[in-house]
């Protein structure tokens, strides 16, 4: 970042010695009062530091024991919070200094000063005082009692390679000269920050060879010890994959690396001989045929996804360096649009090549991690908040190409400030004149070609039905929540619940391009119908149908299966059928029943009964769960996205209810008896490819900040 926009300055890596040994326990506890904290608590603490003793043993002899005046205990929970409230006036100085640090984005202050526990690294600019910065660090030292070891302080110029090579060479950082034993990082030479290696041009060839070495090691030692194959690969996982974890998340690793450890790793497994399976089907689960070997590969893209993640969070949660990457990919040569009309990437039609010559090695595989999962952003029915806060420019749901570079353009992006549609929407009623655009009219006249250009999925100017019914008001909303299916019956939320953020509806795995495409030239073949999901009248007659699930020999192939729908007495919509395919169990059965009677009431109200208490619980409380998921891992998918696609689609409500099996409930009974009648009927359950409308009510892939979602990628091997 710094050396595509020419920001010189410095990084500082400070060490600090003994850091939790050093501070002195009269200043925690005035900062602790400081603070506001309370007396009670205070008293509490100080019991637990001010009757410390300790003693030393020296060629065996104990000195008098002497009382603890500084350092918080070794082990104690409570330990790296007192630390870190320690330590926190010694970063408000540096904010409040006169230090300005390095710019990364518009929308975030300056970088001054990041700290993990002890390791703190200052970020300064060409223009900010090192002697300003030793000043505070004294300062902070005499009241604390802590100590900074600035011959152990390492620095790593940034900015063009000329600042870079001048600052190595002189040994003068930001007007000081550097002892002898500070080290200046060269380029090509890298400096140890949290674990990871950083430096310009940094040559990440020999962490990786140390971990090399260690991990051959361990594979000799244990090779002696005849493991099984099973141990084999529980030792493979657990002793040797892990030692290149961290540094495979933090640094990154080349294919070569990757090659020649997932080389050793398949010879250790196989006794250094030829494997009976081919290796792509040992590192697929048990289950699949495989034997669960780790596959480095996959992992490593894991972990990638794992840092797409935190990349795309929204505010106030996004980290800084992912606005330092948002920097990166707007510089770099891969970008093929203007700089001002760029907000998100993944927001905007505009493409990104990911290996360009001005990003990382670790931008380009996020980039390219991306594409090759879908990572894009799902959205069913867009609210009316989604469609104001979309990007204004490069909008991939225009329906033409516009312009972006004409002196109009210019000018809502420059004067008017405009990003966003809600931006534009201010133009259009003129709540941001300035003095400085030379033509208003014009300006709200392209901002309002720029409006009528959206689909009519994103357009804000067509009133999009409610989600839900008017049944469902927010109170509603909340009882429908909390209501215990078991007690009354549960109304269906057909609400897919898209946030009005729009990198709170990024998805990934998908297996279609998606309705908000990177390519503005690409457009949906099927556009999404927003006259659908949800209620949108009242009905005074609900059909009530009692289903049920029979099955015998449940689990095996040679199993059967059998599904009853009961209305009432010679009720045409009384239904017995036989369940076709080789996965037959109690539970598919339940819900193969309850997707038929969504089938044959598809229109009018619907109240469906069932003795399947888990059945109903995953469909009103756990289906849109399972929809975040991606369905990985979830029994029965198919049924319950046919389920879920139906219950979105339907122009009515469906309430769900739970009854006692085998009472003397006669609805569930008869449903029972059609269920086995079902068993031996030659009318068969099948199949149905969804209209896509139906396919359209389903999200397209998992949701991207669900929590460990990368798990998703490692359960398909």
């Amino acid at each position: 970042h710094c050396e595509n926009r020419e920001i010189n300055g410095s990084i500082i890596a400070l060490d600090q010695e003994k850091a939790y040994d050093r501070i002195d326990h009269n200043y925690l506890w005035t900062i602790l009062n400081k603070y506001g904290l309370p007396n009670a608590f205070i008293q509490r603490v100080k019991n637990l530091y001010t009757k410390s003793h300790t003693s030393i043993r020296l060629n065996g002899c104990t000195s008098l024991p002497y009382r603890v005046e500084r350092g918080v205990r070794q082990g104690d929970p409570l330990s790296c919070l007192l630390y870190n409230i320690a330590i926190e006036p010694l970063f408000e100085n540096i904010r409040r200094s006169g230090l300005k640090g390095i710019k990364i984005s518009d929308k975030i202050m300056e970088v001054l000063v990041k700290a993990y526990a002890d390791d703190t690294t200052i970020f300064l600019a060409e223009s900010d005082r090192f002697d300003e910065l030793q000043t505070i660090l004294d300062l902070f030292c005499k009241a604390s009692t802590a100590k900074f070891n600035m011959e152990k302080t390492e620095i790593i110029p940034v900015g063009n390679p000329e600042h870079r090579d001048q600052m190595s060479q002189s040994r003068i950082v930001n007007g000081r000269l550097m002892e002898d034993t500070i080290k200046i990082a060269k380029d090509g030479e890298s400096v140890r920050i949290l674990g990871s290696y950083q430096g310009n041009n940094a040559n990440t060839e020999a962490p990786w060879n140390e971990i090399t070495r260690t991990q051959n090691k361990i594979m000799n030692l244990w090779a002696q010890a005849h493991p099984s194959a099973s141990g084999r690969v529980m030792l493979a996982k657990s002793l040797i994959v892990s030692r290149a974890f961290y540094l495979m998340t933090v640094n990154g690793i080349t294919k070569p690396q990757l090659n020649e450890m997932e080389k050793s790793i398949r010879k250790f497994i196989w006794k250094r001989k030829k494997g009976p399976i081919a290796w792509e089907l040992a590192t697929q689960q048990k289950k699949n045929g495989g034997i669960g070997a780790p596959c480095v590969k996959t992992l490593y893209e894991a972990t990638k996804v794992m840092w797409l993640k935190r990349w795309l969070q929204a505010e106030p949660n996004r980290p800084t360096w992912a606005y330092a990457l948002n920097s990166m990919l707007e510089d770099s040569s891969g970008c093929e649009v203007d700089r001002n009309t760029i907000t998100e990437w993944l927001e905007q039609g505009w493409h990104q090549k990911p290996r360009s010559t001005n990003l990382t090695k670790s931008a380009a595989d996020l980039i390219a991690t991306a594409k090759k999962y879908n990572v894009h952003i799902s959205v069913i029915r867009a609210s009316h908040e989604l469609k104001l806060n979309m990007p204004a420019f490069h909008h991939p749901g225009h329906l033409i190409n516009l312009s972006n570079n004409t002196k109009t353009a210019r000018c809502l992006r420059t004067n008017h400030q405009v990003r966003t549609i809600r931006d534009i929407t201010n133009v259009i009623d003129n709540r941001t004149l300035t003095s400085n655009c030379a033509n208003q009219r014009r300006c709200r006249q392209l901002a309002g070609k720029i409006l009528n250009n959206l689909n009519e999925k994103w357009s804000t100017l067509q009133n999009s039905p409610r989600t839900t019914s008017l049944y469902h008001t927010p109170r509603r909303l909340y009882e429908m929540r909390t209501k215990d299916i078991q007690e009354e019956p549960v109304t269906f939320n057909p609400d897919p619940g898209d946030g009005e953020n729009p990198l709170d509806n990024i998805r990934i795995f998908g297996e279609r391009k998606g309705y908000l495409t990177r390519n503005p030239h690409e457009t949906p073949k099927h556009p999404v119908r927003t006259k659908y999901y949800g209620p949108r009248h009242r009905e005074t007659t609900e059909t009530i149908l009692y289903t049920d699930g029979s099955t015998v020999r449940n689990g095996f192939e040679n199993g059967e299966s059998g599904l009853g729908i009961w209305h009432k007495n010679r009720s045409r919509l009384n239904t017995a059928m036989k369940i076709t395919g080789k996965a037959h169990s109690n539970q598919r059965a339940e819900l193969a029943a309850i997707t038929q009677a969504l089938r044959i009431v598809p229109k009018t109200p619907l109240l469906i009964i069932s003795d399947s208490l888990t059945s109903l619980n995953m469909i009103c409380h756990h289906i849109v769960a399972a929809e975040d998921k991606g369905w990985n891992e979830v029994a029965n998918a198919d049924l319950l996205q046919e389920i879920l696609a139906r219950l979105r689609t339907r122009p009515t409500t469906c309430r769900f209810m739970w009854t006692k099996g085998h009472a003397d409930d006669i609805g569930n009974n008869e449903a029972d008896r059609l269920a086995d009648e079902g068993r031996a009927s030659t009318h068969e359950f099948e199949d149905q490819e969804l209209e896509i409308e139906h396919k359209l009510a389903l999200q397209d892939g998992a949701r991207l900040k669900r929590p460990q979602i990368e798990r998703c990628l490692l359960h398909t091997n």
